[in-house]
């Protein structure tokens, strides 16, 4: 219909959402569809479209594990958005930009772009995305060993997803802060967590952002419960669902589990770490492949 009514703007706008509803299933499309509109929106001279459809197309390559072609899909959105005053993409942009940074190890940059789209996000008053700049933030404390951080932003973000309705959200939160606290020596807390975050997973049976942390408390807990099986299963099912859908959640999940894993049965646990080893060193996730280096160094 856009196209019959010879409307630039009308149909980029079109197949930009169009786009959106491809992403998952069939990202190959999304990004063709993505590239035209982005040549429409360059055309008309709207920068905000352009970087609207630089920050999908950076999505979209992300999920599909080419970390530097996101980057500068990303980088590409945040110059335009600084350009054109848009401070809601340009907080959007930087969030993206940032969470690649995280899992490149760029922990002090990865911090700036966070810290940058807050800023954002609360000068144009988007609650939801101030949400997510500082689940973020929470990730990266953890990421980083800070765990009485992470555990502390965890809580705030998650009386905020609760506010805001954020369900996956407020699950990764609530098991984030538990395997923080896990790491604390606190087992009662950590386990009052999982309690609560499994029980929001029991109409849950898809794959989501966050769903890893929930897996990852629940498999460490069961293996110093003395369920090996239990573990395993888990384990083995988890890597099942997050690897069609998420490879860096997948590799991310081998790493957390491993050591605790790798004793009860090493040839297994070695069997899921080199399946993994080469794809992230090639992914460019330096962090991560240096947390491989030394799991195969103890696996070996």
């Amino acid at each position: 219909m856009s196209e019959g009514e010879g409307d630039g703007t009308l149909l980029a706008d079109s197949l930009n959402r169009l786009a959106i509803t491809l992403e998952q299933d069939h990202p190959d499309q999304a990004s063709q569809i993505y590239k035209r509109a982005l040549l429409i929106y360059r055309g008309l001279g709207d920068s905000r479209g352009e970087a609207r459809c630089h920050n999908n197309l950076g999505i979209v390559q992300s999920l599909g594990g080419d970390h530097e072609q996101a980057r500068r899909e990303f980088g590409a959105a945040v110059a335009l958005s600084r350009t054109n005053g848009n401070a809601d993409m340009w907080g959007l942009a930087s969030l993206n930009l940032g969470v690649c940074a995280m899992k490149a190890g760029e922990f002090e940059s990865a911090r700036e772009l966070f810290g940058e789209s807050l800023a954002h996000f609360a000068g144009v008053k988007n609650s939801e995305r101030q949400l997510y700049a500082l689940y973020n933030l929470a990730h990266l404390d953890r990421a980083r060993g800070d765990f009485e951080s992470a555990a502390e932003l965890y809580d705030v973000a998650l009386g905020s997803a609760q506010r805001l309705q954020q369900s996956d959200v407020e699950i990764g939160a609530t098991a984030g802060g538990g395997l923080c606290r896990l790491e604390l020596g606190d087992e009662a807390a950590a386990r009052h967590a999982f309690a609560a975050a499994n029980e929001k997973l029991r109409n849950r049976p898809d794959w989501f952002q966050g769903r890893e942390v929930v897996e990852a408390l629940a498999i460490r807990l069961a293996e110093i419960d003395g369920k090996v099986d239990e573990a395993f299963d888990r384990f083995e099912n988890s890597l099942t669902l997050s690897s069609s859908a998420d490879v860096y959640s997948a590799a991310w999940l081998t790493a957390e589990c491993a050591e605790v894993l790798y004793k009860h049965d090493p040839t297994h646990v070695r069997s899921s770490v080199m399946r993994y080893a080469e794809r992230v060193k090639g992914l460019g996730y330096a962090e991560m492949s240096r947390r491989y280096e030394v799991l195969l160094s103890k696996t070996g």
